[in-house]
């Protein structure tokens, strides 16, 4: 049997500056053909995995990742859009059956639900007997046009998103299932949008009430017929019509017995939502709670703190300098670190050189409509030019010293969840009282093991938990919790 492969990727945010065009993309990554098996990451890479213990032959094709941010410019989408169907069309004889990876939560200049119309132009090609199966992320805005073009639908069940392997491995193997006649003749998607919308701290599985409505999903997911079961949380910061949470359910029988199932989920989804508010720490607290851990527990991690509104893997320009200006205010002797992006700063410190210290205004140059520009004095401590088979994709970076705080700037921003964003400069964050994220929630995974204590902080910007505080403008209402007396989950 023979699988095509491939996707295009992204997540958008309507409130940060700009767009994204074909530029962002080439940097994060545009791969064909073998190519994408032979660097196969995250759902790809299990999807290979399970396809090489099925005996799959997989054709690989176009496979497209930008980073989350504004739109897309949608002559960049069509360009890419155009490639991977010319593909699809050439090769639409040959195959039994086709693995997407996708993200499901992208939108255009122009286009509301491209993952969708993407869907149902590959289903014009290949025809309505082709099986098709996706892996999406946990953030996705599940549509209409989705459920009834695709057999199977599977989505990560974590936030962190720590399960994208064995998502790409579940859905290859759900379609292998269908391939060699495991399952039944006809495999349906169905699903149920929820008036409900919450900030991505309030789907982390690690704690909280996700955990028990993934594991009630896993009990459904038992049932005869039943293939898969996803709940979908929805990236919380994109403003187009009809978003809000999705149970979706794929069956090898009647679709029916599959509404029935994300109905009753829906619903149990539902009325956990006022358990999905978020608690935030107020800046001063947080500083407080780093010098008390010194002082006590030395040796026992640093504080993390988390910068979810200017959260980079939510779309975020990571260009706010809140929790250094409320240091730098106070003068605070606290030992912290942190990321910024500001390519004016890295060339300003480029310009000066190690060991210089120099006026600059810090961060707020790009999300201008959030942030400000923090006056700041500065030593350059170190400065970081890509070498020749380094990573390139952060662009030039300064390590600068601020009071007893070290920032790194960068030009591109920095993926705020990951700790290799501050080591890849030679920078520890162990060593440090007071560490800061730049994540709304998918910082924990690698983050709180080194932590003594962790704190989402009360700050404001394109990621901003309290989403009635954001100038939305084109969502559906009424929606909770931007209509709280709302009282029926789907109209």
């Amino acid at each position: 049997m023979r699988v095509l492969v491939g996707g295009i990727r992204h997540e958008v945010n309507s409130f940060v500056p700009g767009t994204t065009g074909l530029d962002v993309f080439e940097r994060y990554g545009v791969h064909e053909g073998q190519q994408i098996i032979d660097e196969a990451a995250s759902s790809m890479a299990g999807a290979v995995k399970a396809a090489s213990e099925r005996g799959l032959e997989l054709v690989p094709t176009l496979s497209a990742a930008g980073h989350a941010g504004g739109p897309v410019v949608d002559d960049a989408y069509e360009h890419l859009a155009h490639r991977f169907l010319a593909m699809i069309e050439r090769e639409r004889d040959s195959i039994d059956g086709i693995y997407l990876q996708m993200h499901g939560a992208m939108a255009t200049t122009r286009r509301d639900d491209p993952e969708g119309e993407l869907f149902e132009q590959i289903r014009g090609i290949v025809g309505a007997d082709l099986p098709i199966a996706t892996s999406l992320d946990l953030h996705c805005h599940f549509t209409d046009r989705m459920a009834a073009n695709v057999n199977v639908a599977v989505g990560f069940r974590t936030c962190p998103h720590t399960d994208t392997f064995e998502t790409g491995e579940r859905a290859m193997h759900l379609l292998a299932d269908l391939l060699d006649g495991r399952r039944g003749p006809r495999a349906h998607t169905v699903h149920r949008k929820i008036g409900l919308m919450t900030s991505s701290e309030a789907h982390d599985t690690t704690f909280g009430p996700l955990t028990s409505l993934q594991a009630r999903a896993r009990e459904l997911e038992e049932q005869p017929g039943v293939l898969a079961i996803s709940i979908f949380a929805t990236q919380p910061w994109m403003d187009v019509p009809n978003v809000g949470w999705s149970a979706v359910v794929s069956t090898d029988g009647d679709p029916t017995t599959g509404q029935d199932i994300a109905d009753r989920l829906a619903q149990e989804l539902w009325d956990a939502r006022e358990t999905y508010h978020v608690v935030k720490t107020r800046l001063d607290e947080a500083i407080a709670a780093a010098h008390r851990v010194a002082n006590n527990q030395p040796g026992s991690g640093p504080v993390v703190v988390a910068d979810g509104a200017d959260s980079p893997s939510a779309g975020a320009a990571g260009d706010s300098t809140a929790l250094l200006a409320h240091i730098v205010a106070t003068g605070d002797d606290v030992q912290a670190l942190m990321l910024v992006t500001d390519a004016q700063a890295v060339a300003t410190a480029m310009d000066a050189g190690v060991g210089a210290t120099v006026e600059m205004n810090l961060g707020g140059h790009i999300t201008t409509d959030f942030f400000s520009p923090l006056a700041v004095t500065a030593t350059v401590a170190a400065l970081h030019t890509p070498q020749p088979g380094e990573p390139a994709e952060l662009g030039r970076a300064a390590v600068l010293t601020i009071l007893n705080t070290t920032v790194i700037a960068t030009e591109h921003k920095a993926d705020g969840r990951k700790l290799d964003s501050y080591r890849r400069f030679g920078v520890e964050p162990t060593d440090y009282q007071l560490v800061q994220a730049k994540s709304a929630g998918g910082y924990r995974a690698e983050f709180e093991p080194i932590a003594s204590e962790v704190y989402d902080l009360d700050t404001t910007g394109p990621c901003d938990s309290d989403l009635p505080r954001l100038p939305f403008e084109r969502i559906t209402r009424p929606l909770w919790p931007f209509d709280p007396e709302l009282d029926q989950p789907w109209h």
